[in-house]
C-alpha cells in the first residue's frame, strides 16, 4: 500500500499561462507536500521494523533492500516535493512583483503621458511661456523618476530567467512586456524632453 502511495504521487505539472496559474500550483503542490509529509511517521516505523527483522536469523537479504528501497523512493520525493514548493514561492514573489511594477508603471506613465498630450495641445495658445516651461520641465523629471520603477522590473525578470523559475514561452512573454515597457519609457522621456526643447526656442524668440 505504502509504495502503491510512493508510485501514484507526482509533483504537479509546471503549466503557467500568467501568475494565477501559480497561485493554482502552489496550493496543488502545498497539498501533494502534506500528503507526503503525513507518510512520514508510517515511513519511520517501516525502518524501525526493517532493522529489528534483519536482526532475525535467517531473514532474506531482499527485506533490507525492500525496506531501504522504500526509505529512498520516500526521500527523494518528499526532498522534490519540497524544492518545487519553494521554487514556486520564489516564482509567485518575483511574478507578483513583476505584475505590480508593470501596474504602477502603465497608470504612472498614462497619466503623465495625458498631461503632456495637453501641454502638447495648448502650445499654439501660450500666453506665459514660462509657466509652461517649468511644467514641461516637471513632466520630463516625473518621467526620469519612473526609471528606477523600469529598472527594477528589469531587474526581476533577471532573477526569474537566472533562477530558472520559468518555461522559455512563459519567460519570453514577460521579456516582451519588460521590452515594451522600456521602449515606452525612452519614447516618451524623448517626446517630453523634444516639447521641450521646443517651448524653450519658441520663447526665446518671443522675447527676441
Amino acid at each position: 500500500q505504502l509504495n502503491t502511495f510512493l508510485t501514484n504521487i507526482s509533483n504537479v505539472p509546471m503549466n503557467f499561462r500568467d501568475v494565477s496559474d501559480v497561485r493554482s500550483i502552489l496550493q496543488d503542490q502545498t497539498q501533494v507536500y502534506h500528503n507526503l509529509q503525513n507518510y512520514s511517521q508510517q515511513i519511520n516505523e517501516l525502518v524501525t521494523r526493517g532493522q529489528e527483522i534483519m536482526k532475525l536469523p535467517l531473514v532474506p537479504k531482499y527485506v533490507q533492500h525492500d525496506v531501504q528501497n522504500t526509505q529512498k523512493v520516500y526521500n527523494d520525493k518528499i526532498q522534490s516535493a519540497e524544492e518545487l514548493l519553494e521554487k514556486l514561492k520564489r516564482l509567485l514573489e518575483l511574478w507578483e512583483r513583476f505584475d505590480g511594477n508593470k501596474r504602477r508603471y502603465q497608470q504612472q506613465a498614462e497619466r503623465l503621458h495625458n498631461e503632456v498630450s495637453l501641454l502638447s495641445s495648448n502650445r499654439n495658445s501660450i500666453t506665459s511661456f514660462q509657466n509652461e516651461i517649468d511644467s514641461c520641465q516637471d513632466l520630463r523629471n516625473s518621467y526620469a523618476e519612473l526609471k528606477p520603477l523600469v529598472d527594477e522590473t528589469g531587474q526581476t525578470l533577471q532573477i526569474i530567467s537566472s533562477n530558472n523559475l520559468l518555461p522559455y514561452a512563459n519567460l519570453q512573454t514577460l521579456k516582451t512586456d519588460y521590452d515594451n515597457m522600456q521602449e515606452d519609457f525612452f519614447e516618451k522621456l524623448r517626446i517630453t524632453e523634444e516639447i521641450l526643447q521646443d517651448l524653450i526656442s519658441d520663447n526665446q524668440k518671443w522675447i527676441q
